[in-house]
């Protein structure tokens, strides 16, 4: 499974690891440079969150402010809104 991680923070930091540790292949998305835990730095890392769904993920978790061009897209094209599942 592919799974696209949307800020990398906290919270999306975390959603990463739990990924890569049960074995999802990661793309991660991330506005500025970032420190990636050990194991995670052969993942793609994209400056956009259009880069990141152009790698066509099977799950998409946003793990930013929800002013963010990652929400904002995310509602604008799919109609969804915070805390709700595509």
């Amino acid at each position: 499974m592919k799974v696209l991680i949307a800020g990398l923070g906290n919270m999306g930091m975390s959603h990463a690891l739990a990924h890569h540790k049960a074995g999802a292949d990661v793309v991660l998305v991330n506005r500025s440079p970032v420190t990636l835990a050990a194991g995670m730095a052969n993942y793609p890392l994209y400056p956009t969150f259009a880069e990141g769904l152009a790698t066509n993920p099977d799950l998409v978790v946003i793990a930013t402010y929800s002013d963010s061009q990652c929400h904002r897209r995310a509602v604008d094209q799919h109609h969804i809104g915070p805390g709700l599942v595509m």
